[in-house]
């Protein structure tokens, strides 16, 4: 009976591991590295055992010389596989690790590429000591990007693999911006909600600009023109508008006080008007009114 002690740890790396997702039959064309030597040698072996087969079929020794050497290749392919991943491929390392009883961790790593062990205590892996290392940040990165996300609710993956990049590489430019200028916002706690924003609108300002039609929703429109730069002089426009509007009606009600029409007190012919003087009221035409100013009528 074998028990799982510290000594009985074992760490071999692997290589040429990948986890290939089969949806449909395109992504699966699509995701096959057609370049790998290994797939291009079951290729040739394909191709050359069809060959073989097309030229033996009338000569029945040489169909069991072939028989024999297909039987051979097809009980050594394992040892075969394994030789090629061990040797054409040196991109990844797989580790085994089992700290307790039924209990398996496997890492995958990138960086490592021998079998390099603790010499003492529990004797783990190096991939899991330098793991323990760094994996403070990667908790810190997770939170942070649960703070504040761009992400938005979708089951498709790609998409989620999408978001997670726009977070990790927002958060990435945000340090390196922080290092760069240390004053931005300094008494600020969500600075990096700033920085966010500040990205996104510098993202969306451009395309905005060179929009030729308007939104439908007013919200909208008001973003487009003010990327733009149209709404400032819309609400002047409005602005002026309005104060020729409050000057007219001004106007109307000092030169026309009532609406009807009377006989003016100075001409002796027949003459109808609206306009009444200010001081006595008496009905008066065009021809026997003096304009004055408002500083001028006071003194």
């Amino acid at each position: 009976m074998t028990v799982n002690k510290a000594d009985n740890i074992s760490s071999i790396p692997i290589d040429g591991f990948s986890n290939v997702r089969i949806t449909s039959l395109w992504t699966f064309f699509m995701s096959v590295q057609w370049s790998e030597p290994w797939l291009i040698g079951l290729l040739v072996f394909h191709a050359v055992c069809l060959f073989l087969t097309l030229l033996t079929c009338k000569y029945y020794r040489a169909q069991i010389c072939h028989f024999l050497l297909v039987v051979g290749l097809v009980y050594s392919a394992e040892y075969l596989n394994e030789l090629a991943a061990r040797n054409w491929s040196r991109n990844a390392a797989l580790v085994s690790y089992v700290p307790k009883k039924s209990r398996n961790v496997l890492l995958l790593s990138t960086k490592h590429r021998e079998p390099q062990v603790e010499n003492s205590g529990k004797k783990k892996p190096q991939i899991i000591l330098d793991y323990n290392k760094c994996k403070g940040a990667v908790d810190h990165l997770d939170q942070v990007c649960g703070t504040y996300s761009c992400r938005r609710r979708t089951r498709r993956w790609p998409m989620c693999l999408l978001y997670h990049m726009i977070d990790v590489s927002c958060y990435n430019a945000f340090v390196l911006f922080t290092a760069v200028d240390t004053e931005w916002n300094k008494g600020k706690r969500y600075c990096r909600r700033l920085f966010i924003e500040q990205v996104g609108r510098a993202l969306i300002t451009p395309t905005m600009m060179n929009r030729s039609h308007l939104p439908r929703t007013p919200f909208a429109v008001s973003l487009v023109l003010q990327a733009q730069g149209k709404e400032q002089q819309e609400q002047q426009e409005k602005e002026e508008e309005q104060q020729e509007e409050e000057e007219e009606q001004q106007e109307e009600e000092w030169e026309s006080p009532s609406k009807k029409r009377k006989q003016c007190a100075s001409c002796k012919q027949r003459k109808r008007i609206i306009t009444n003087c200010c001081k006595c009221g008496a009905p008066a035409c065009k021809i026997h009114l003096k304009t004055l100013c408002g500083s001028c009528y006071k003194m």
